[in-house]
């Protein structure tokens, strides 16, 4: 009497998924390094990779902080933000997070304190994992702008049309004899 059986694994990786695997090993610049700063362990990080916010987790090997993969179809990319966030002890909660450390902008006071500020263009190849080293400086909030962080700017807006729903009232109707 022989039996064969077999199974069907339902977690193997599809040999035709185009995405490839994106990380980030963070270095922290010594030179502006604040001991408060990264005592604490970040617990994600928040990038904007062509206009598309992520958020991904970071976890530590030897104190070296590494993040979570990202999931991009080959191609050419743009990392305009990188944030490295704590949770303040409230994982479930966003509101009170942390602003621990961050890459400055290109042109920005800071720029020069790191090996490459943002804009960082990369290229995801096909069947190939990209990680990107990224330095991060820690953050102040009396220092955002010298990141190169805008969060107010102000833009023109033009109103074309104006619609009224109401009443008017008009007590003496010769007054406008002849307007619209």
């Amino acid at each position: 009497l022989i039996l064969v059986g077999s199974c069907k694994k339902d977690n193997l990786t599809d040999m035709n998924d185009e995405n490839q695997g994106v990380s980030f090993a963070l270095n922290a610049n010594s030179s502006l390094k604040s001991e408060d700063c990264f005592s604490v362990e970040a617990d994600y990080v928040k990038v904007v990779i062509n206009d598309t916010p992520y958020t991904v987790e970071v976890f530590y090997i030897n104190g070296q902080p590494f993040t979570n993969t990202i999931k991009l179809a080959a191609g050419e990319y743009v990392l305009s933000e990188f944030l490295l966030m704590g949770d303040n002890n409230t994982p479930d909660d966003q509101s009170d997070d942390i602003l621990i450390a961050a890459t400055p902008h290109e042109g920005s006071e800071f720029a020069q304190y790191v090996d490459q500020a943002l804009n960082i263009t990369f290229t995801v190849e096909a069947f190939k994992k990209t990680e990107l080293g990224i330095s991060v400086l820690c953050y102040q909030e009396s220092n955002f702008d010298q990141f190169g962080f805008v969060y107010y700017s102000i833009g023109q807006v033009v109103v074309r049309e104006q619609f009224f729903f109401g009443d008017i009232c008009i007590c003496l109707l010769d007054d406008y004899v002849g307007s619209l």
